[in-house]
């Protein structure tokens, strides 16, 4: 009897079997997590070079000098980076002050971020909010 359990406890067949089994859930769910984190990131970033970049279009250019042309330019943007926006998620404003600019041009996006781990992950919020300034230029 004691050489039956000495043998069993002896063999190592099926243990890299095992030990994948019991490891593989830890290590593709840190995989998937680490997938949709950066996904988050990647959209914040673009968004905020959306709302940079529409303020600065506020300011400088006659495409966006009414706040329906910057919306619209502001979806197209987010468009060609590769985020869909509605014109209802961006918020122009003229004339106000924001990062210490007194006479600026901002912008604020918010969007709701659907990923299947914000139920999974508590205290994450799903929605990202980014805010571009840009000087408001005087007309020479």
């Amino acid at each position: 009897m004691m050489l039956k359990i000495r043998q069993m406890m002896a063999c190592r067949s099926g243990a890299a079997i095992i030990e994948f089994a019991l490891l593989a859930p830890i290590f593709i769910a840190m995989l998937i997590g680490l997938i949709e984190f950066s996904r988050l990131l990647w959209t914040r970033h673009t968004l905020d070079e959306v709302a940079y970049s529409t303020s600065r279009c506020m300011s400088m250019d006659s495409v966006c000098d009414t706040d329906a042309k910057a919306k619209a330019f502001a979806k197209n943007r987010a468009r060609g980076l590769g985020v869909a926006i509605l014109e209802a998620d961006v918020t122009p404003q003229d004339g106000t002050s924001c990062r210490q600019l007194l006479n600026a041009n901002e912008v604020t996006i918010e969007i709701e971020f659907n990923s299947p781990l914000m139920s999974f992950v508590p205290g994450m919020s799903g929605e990202i909010i980014s805010e571009g300034c840009y000087p408001v230029l005087g007309s020479d």
